[in-house]
């Protein structure tokens, strides 16, 4: 008479834990969720039982696809493609493929593609933005690795890709104050729900705040007659109308400035042609600055400066990260439970939207 194998309760019983503590430690699925102590329990319990998975529980833990879940805001900003292409570059490198999917910033759209990701056994999922449900995606990140490449947001656990918006308008604002300027306009349409947005504000005000400019500062954060766009609301989706109906009317929304920061590329690509629109020479009378350095911004006959937040590297960091975490050589408990945080200081691309104020 063969013993009576012993079974994932049994190892529960002898450990003094759940079974379902048992099933994320033998499956390698927990993700840093359960102490290093309690694993060791779990582990010396399993051995000590002589326990073996069974065949179909084994091939239960193991992904089936090559393919990571890629979370996009929207896919009218540029942005986002912008990211994913070189995500795709980095993931080919590695034999991986993406899928990506447009989640508009809604809380529901991410919860159902990460629940589906986790039931088509993706190898992970990247957020490039800060997720909406945050709650979520942690619990999330104990079925499948979950990483965003976005700003830090207090009191989150995901591996990071840090982007330093803050340090970016920081360094927008040194530039144009650098060439003499000391009225500067913002234009940020509907920053509240956009972390990144959010802090680059705050850094231009800081830095205008370290050189006694905060009073000549104006921020725009919605049309300030209380108009709509063309039908429409300032919102995402509308960053290039919203630049150039800002833009149209400069003596308006921002009379007396001779620079101009807009919230990304497609803001001030659109109050370039606004002040085109309203006669204006830029960088004669007005400087332009934008934030992303999209493709487009590097076109002669745009010629923006912009700050660069290293796309490629970025995504190459991402790449690199998932890489220790679905590999099944660094699946040991110490790796399980680190947090990696990656962090690429942006830089200012200068080009023919910028000059140095002309004082007459």
């Amino acid at each position: 008479m063969h013993p009576e194998k012993a079974t994932m309760r049994d190892v529960a019983r002898l450990a003094g834990v759940s079974q379902s503590t048992v099933s994320l430690v033998l499956n390698q699925a927990d993700h840093g969720s359960i102490p290093p102590e309690t694993r060791q329990k779990v582990l010396e319990a399993a051995k000590e039982l002589h326990y073996d998975k069974p065949a179909r529980t084994r091939s239960k833990g193991q992904p089936k696809s090559g393919a990571i879940l890629v979370l996009a805001g929207s896919m009218t900003n540029p942005y986002y493609p912008y990211m994913l292409q070189g995500l795709e570059r980095a993931a080919a490198g590695e034999h991986l493929h993406l899928l990506a999917c447009c989640t508009h910033h809604r809380a529901e759209e991410e919860r159902a593609f990460l629940e589906l990701a986790v039931r088509q056994r993706h190898l992970a999922a990247i957020y490039l933005y800060p997720p909406e449900d945050e709650a979520f995606a942690q619990q999330m990140n104990l079925r499948l690795p979950v990483l965003a490449i976005c700003d830090k947001r207090k009191g989150s656990r995901l591996d990071l890709i840090e982007l330093n918006n803050y340090q970016a308008g920081v360094l927008a604002a040194e530039h144009v104050i650098g060439l003499g300027h000391r009225r500067i306009a913002v234009l940020a349409a509907e920053p509240d729900r956009n972390l990144a947005r959010i802090n680059r504000i705050k850094g231009i005000t800081a830095c205008a705040a370290a050189h006694g400019l905060e009073d000549q500062l104006t921020v725009l954060t919605r049309l300030p007659d209380g108009g709509e766009l063309d039908g429409g609301t300032l919102g995402e989706g509308d960053d290039y109308r919203a630049g150039y109906r800002l833009a149209r009317y400069p003596e308006r929304y921002f009379p007396g400035c001779t620079a101009l920061i807009a919230i990304n590329d497609m803001q001030a690509i659109g109050a370039l042609d606004g002040l085109l629109y309203s006669g204006r020479s830029v960088p004669e009378e007005i400087s332009v600055v934008g934030f992303d350095n999209l493709l487009f911004a590097g076109v002669s006959r745009i010629s923006l400066t912009s700050v660069d937040h290293h796309p490629d590297v970025l995504a190459q960091a991402a790449m690199d990260l998932l890489r220790h975490r679905i590999t099944p050589e660094s699946r040991g408990h110490w790796l399980s439970a680190a947090r990696f945080q990656v962090d690429c200081a942006p830089r200012l691309v200068m080009r023919n939207s910028t000059a140095r104020l002309n004082v007459k």
